[in-house]
């Protein structure tokens, strides 16, 4: 009798032991990193590719592809396109929208990423989410905005975003633009030896700047 009552506190102890270790290490995973913001679930994934000196396209299937053309590079480089959200890009947005009278933006901002600069101009298309698109005021058309940093007094960066030329297709949703070679910094890269730009999709309060 000793015996099996023995067995059975054994048993009772590891299958608490067990519930424990589970709890503690689901609250571990559900821990908050380092301060890195984090996209919200089911977006889509980062897409890298070696892009030639023939040229080529880069695509995030239902976002966005970049096409660099014949010439926009003297070697072969990789080049990377993925959706970012940062709060502190947003807020560079929003200070440069009260400058060009733009209103909402998507959540979401296209970032590419090349190892080396440019020599030539790319063009983008990019899909406009539908939550902007249901914003969109009658007879107002989404525009696009590079991010462009600058040196200040005492080598201060400075951000700020500029609207583009783009041509907006609403039957497709499709925004397209010839992306200036400037636009690739390594002012945004958090690597010197690589050059990055920054999109964001924004809508005017105007149809037209003057």
């Amino acid at each position: 009798m000793k015996k099996i009552f023995t067995r059975f506190v054994i048993f009772a102890l590891l299958i608490g032991m067990n519930a424990l270790a589970m709890a503690f290490g689901g609250a571990a995973g559900c821990g908050g990193g380092g301060g890195s913001e984090q996209a919200p679930q089911g977006s889509d994934q980062p897409i890298s590719l070696n892009i030639a000196t023939t040229g080529g396209t880069v695509e995030l299937p239902g976002v966005a592809k970049v096409e660099f053309p014949a010439g926009a590079f003297e070697t072969e480089v990789e080049v990377s396109l993925s959706k970012i959200y940062s709060s502190e890009v947003a807020g560079d947005y929003i200070k440069s929208a009260a400058i060009f009278e733009a209103g909402n933006s998507a959540e979401w901002m296209l970032q590419t990423d090349v190892t080396r600069q440019p020599l030539k101009d790319s063009v983008i298309e990019i899909v406009v989410p539908d939550d902007l698109f249901s914003k969109l005021g009658e007879d107002y058309v989404p525009r696009l905005f590079m991010e462009v940093v600058q040196l200040g007094a005492d080598n201060e960066a400075i951000d700020d975003f500029e609207p583009l030329d783009s041509a907006f297709d609403p039957s497709t949703k499709k925004l397209s633009v010839i992306l200036p070679a400037y636009a690739f910094s390594n002012l945004l890269s958090d690597d010197d030896n690589a050059y990055r730009a920054i999109i964001i999709i924004g809508e005017p309060v105007r149809r037209t700047f003057n």
